[in-house]
């Protein structure tokens, strides 16, 4: 969770892009999620709707919803 440190967005995207490609599911959610929420910048629909589907892929089913309740590209 940090504790101690100053929240870092960038840093965070980084390092779960990271484990995301080493195909840890629930990172591959968490980092859709900060897409989809513009943790980034504006919302990276696009960039969720890929994560997401890579972690539903993955067995990440909280994923599977929240890529369903995307806004259609």
């Amino acid at each position: 969770r940090g504790a101690g440190v100053q929240p870092d967005p960038a840093r965070a995207i980084t390092l779960l892009e990271g484990a995301c490609a080493r195909d840890y599911g629930r990172a591959c959610r968490m980092l859709g999620e900060r897409f989809a929420a513009g943790a980034a910048g504006a919302a990276r629909v696009i960039e969720a709707r890929v994560t997401f589907d890579r972690a539903c892929t993955l067995g990440e089913t909280r994923a599977c919803s929240a890529r369903d309740a995307l806004p259609a590209p």
